[in-house]
């Protein structure tokens, strides 16, 4: 996953959902802004509004009832951010039990060098490095099941595991040639792997398979342009992929590569993109230069939502929830 640039947004147009999982959490979409250093969450999905009275619950939230600009209006919500100065974060992923956030940080600028593998509370604090030295590391993914975190090494081609306590460290699989796994996504009840890997150009990007221990590794697809971001709806075991550059798609096939379609073609640099088994959405990017935005999709391909545009080179995402602000 290589960093494209993103117009700085003025702001982020985002409140909490209506529902949320218990009374004192609000659903949260988290972000990593690569070239702003830093990552962090806003509320999700979007409220409408006709007055500042409509957005009331999110400390600072008024509503953009800009006239130069169409209805439905939003409440504008600040972005929280958990971590700052950072060195080009790309990874990101939760454990929503813990209230823990897990990102990498992946500054290449000066060729292959070694990144931590970091966690730190949504309050920003307790922050700490579960592995000091990856090479090149990119997708992650936290399982709270298991208390584990999943993670890739890109130039270093290996995927692999460690506890979310810093302890039992393992290489679950070693690639070699030109295949660089760049995401990484688990289901755990399912006892699959599932891995997007990279090559020297932009095509022939795959997508593979393997199970919980690096064993029985499987190409699905092999034909990917420019293979970003990786997402799972593991209720229908059906994996979301992103088909990258100008007029790219989201994908979707079975856990066995079976029934693959298109679920929305035609994107501008689409790049990464999460599924929200709450809302039953997807979310996705896209990188097109100035206008980097976050949209919504239905998983059948309809019902087309901006969300925001974003600044700053975006990277991971994922859903959440976090504490309930105070009303205002």
């Amino acid at each position: 996953m290589r960093a494209v640039t993103f117009a700085l947004a003025a702001f982020a147009a985002c409140a909490a959902s209506a529902l949320p999982a218990t009374p004192s959490t609000r659903r949260a979409l988290f972000f990593a802004e690569q070239r702003a250093g830093r990552v962090g969450y806003i509320g999700w999905p979007p409220r409408n509004c006709d007055v500042d009275t409509d957005c009331q619950g999110v400390v600072g939230s008024y509503c953009m009832s800009d006239k130069t600009k169409s209805a439905p209006f939003f409440c504008h919500e600040p972005a929280v951010y958990v971590a700052s100065g950072l060195a080009r974060p790309v990874g990101l992923s939760i454990d929503q039990e813990s209230n823990t956030l897990f990102y990498n940080q992946d500054d290449q600028q000066s060729g292959d060098t070694y990144w931590p593998l970091s966690s730190i509370r949504f309050d920003g604090t307790n922050k700490k490095n579960l592995i000091e030295k990856l090479l090149d590391p990119q997708g992650l993914d936290a399982i709270s099941e298991t208390k584990q975190v999943f993670y890739t090494e890109h130039h270093g081609q290996r995927v692999g595991v460690i506890g979310m306590d810093g302890t039992n460290q393992s290489v679950l699989s070693q690639f070699s040639g030109n295949d660089f796994p760049s995401d990484v996504k688990v289901d755990i009840q399912a006892g699959k792997i599932f891995v997007l890997v990279e090559g020297p150009l932009t095509t022939g990007h795959k997508l593979v398979s393997m199970n919980l221990d690096g064993s029985n590794r499987t190409v699905l697809k092999d034909d990917i342009v420019q293979a970003y971001g990786l997402t799972l709806d593991m209720q229908n075991q059906t994996v979301y992929y992103i088909n990258g550059g100008n007029g790219g798609f989201i994908g979707n096939m079975s856990y066995t590569g079976e029934d693959a379609g298109v679920v929305l073609g035609n994107l501008d640099y689409p790049y990464m993109l999460d599924f929200d088994p709450v809302q039953n959405k997807l979310v996705y990017s896209t990188t097109g230069v100035g206008d980097g935005q976050i949209n919504l999709v239905n998983p059948n391909g309809t019902d087309v939502q901006h969300g925001l545009t974003l600044g700053f080179a975006f990277d991971g995402v994922v859903f959440g929830e976090v504490p309930m602000q105070p009303a205002f």
